[in-house]
């Protein structure tokens, strides 16, 4: 039996790198997966993909900086599938400045799609998850944002720190069961402490 098998996962951001194969793993293990991007294209790609394989799943366009958006793409799941089970908070943005020469509006831009929209995403997806009885969240981080840094990503840096936080409450109980919110890759960035390269100078972006 495959591991997702029965299970409902939503997916944001899986129009294209790792959202996409997040949400192709989830299909190939049987579950039903709901994508979300504003890349209207490359998020009907993704779905074509999945149903190539076998697998089934829905694409909702929405723009996490919207909460509406959010709490209509999580409807529009459980509408579909009657429950969700996971979700992959994974929608993000970068734009390469140093942070003396950042404006409000880029700085603002990463807050807004980084932090802001897996906010949004969490209230809407815990609310749902309290009805299952429990559920699991993934939010995609960064590197960049905890271990290392780039002198060419303050803002970018800095949302993504702030991603991080609320994975530190490991568990919360809602009214009729409880979730969990998974801190992304430990394991990896574990091993990426012995890798990563001396910043000291230009570095490369880490992901």
């Amino acid at each position: 039996m495959a591991r997702f098998e029965g299970k409902v996962a939503l997916v944001t951001g899986a129009a294209r790198g790792l959202g996409r194969v997040t949400a192709l793993a989830f299909a190939r293990e049987g579950a039903k997966v709901a994508l979300a991007d504003i890349d209207e294209a490359g998020g009907r790609e993704t779905l074509d993909m999945i149903r190539a394989a076998g697998g089934e799943g829905l694409f909702t366009p929405a723009d996490v900086r919207i909460e509406r958006e959010v709490e209509a793409m999580v409807a529009k799941t459980v509408e579909a599938y009657g429950r969700l089970d996971c979700a992959v908070n994974n929608a993000g943005v970068v734009r390469f400045k140093p942070i003396a020469e950042e404006t409000e509006e880029g700085f603002n831009f990463h807050i807004d799609v980084n932090l802001r929209g897996v906010f949004f995403c969490m209230k809407h997806e815990i609310r749902q998850m309290r009805q299952n009885g429990g559920g699991a969240i993934v939010n995609q981080s960064s590197i960049t944002g905890s271990l290392t840094g780039n002198p060419a990503e303050g803002a970018y840096a800095a949302s993504k720190g702030g991603r991080r936080r609320p994975d530190q409450d490991r568990r919360a109980r809602g009214r009729q069961g409880q979730y969990q919110r998974q801190r992304h890759l430990r394991l990896r960035h574990r091993r990426a402490r012995r890798r990563l390269p001396s910043m000291d100078g230009e570095g490369a972006h880490q992901p």
